[in-house]
């Protein structure tokens, strides 16, 4: 989890493309751990890519409905935009 870390300090310095690199290889090793596509759609959106931003937030949605999780359910359908 530390690259998660990583990937989240680098959010938080606005390097966004340098934790989208993280953030994309941490989601193609743990495709599983669902919440990391929320990560992927702040970083896009933070960029100005919305439709980036808001397919990933779809796969964060849908993912998350598959385990029952009702909390990132309404975070992911909350950030579309």
């Amino acid at each position: 989890m530390l690259e998660l870390e990583r990937g989240n300090q680098l959010f938080n310095e606005r390097k966004f493309d340098e934790a989208l690199d993280i953030y994309s290889k941490f989601a193609e090793i743990n495709p599983n751990v669902y919440q990391i596509y929320f990560n992927i759609g702040d970083t896009y959106r933070e960029k100005g890519e919305f439709d980036k931003a808001n397919e990933q937030y779809a796969i964060a949605q849908a993912k998350a409905k598959e385990k029952a999780d009702v909390v990132m359910q309404a975070k992911a359908l909350a950030a579309y935009g």
